[in-house]
């Protein structure tokens, strides 16, 4: 997917998702166009902090042993 970023210097780019996220994290870009509209870095929300997963397992087996013991 391709999306719309603006650098810190004002010019303007189209980059993949992943980029997007390598210029997030190094915070390279002022803005990007989210599918609702334009995301500032500076105000806006960006990701949601994730927390550790406690619950069972993805596979069939672990949730099998969280049954079984």
């Amino acid at each position: 997917m391709l999306i719309n970023v603006i650098y810190r210097d004002g010019s303007v780019d189209i980059v993949n998702s992943s980029s997007l996220s390598h210029l997030i994290k190094n915070g390279e870009i002022f803005a990007f166009c989210r599918s609702d509209g334009w995301t500032r870095l500076d105000r806006d929300p960006v990701r949601r902090q994730k927390l550790p997963f406690d619950g069972p397992g993805k596979r069939v087996n672990d949730l099998m042993e969280d049954y079984y013991g």
